[in-house]
């Protein structure tokens, strides 16, 4: 097996992997409420429930948000076009899958 073909294939397991552990994710959940509600013991380690803080903002805040991201996207392409800016070109790969 190539590196290019080893690479390909583990790029598309990651993506399947991915989609199961988000379905897994929900049964997970279900399964360590109904024993404790909190924290479940197992084999495979403790898998714990715990609470994140997510905000949902006024929409009067997030289109202000937006004009603030305008701006600083202008301010960016100021500095670019007067060489204020620093170039660092990267190198990556980008694959597409064959049809």
């Amino acid at each position: 097996m190539t590196n290019l073909q080893q690479y390909a294939e583990l790029k598309q397991q990651k993506k399947a992997i991915d989609i199961k552990l988000k379905e897994l994710e929900k049964t997970v959940f279900t399964e360590v409420m109904a024993v404790d509600g909190e924290k479940l013991a197992t084999p495979y380690g403790t898998f714990s429930i715990f609470t994140k803080k997510v905000y949902k903002y006024s929409d009067e805040l997030l289109a202000k948000e937006l004009n603030v991201k305008e701006s600083i996207k202008l301010l960016k392409k100021e500095e670019e076009l007067k060489g204020k800016a620093v170039l660092d070109q990267i190198k990556s790969i980008l694959r597409y899958q064959s049809k």
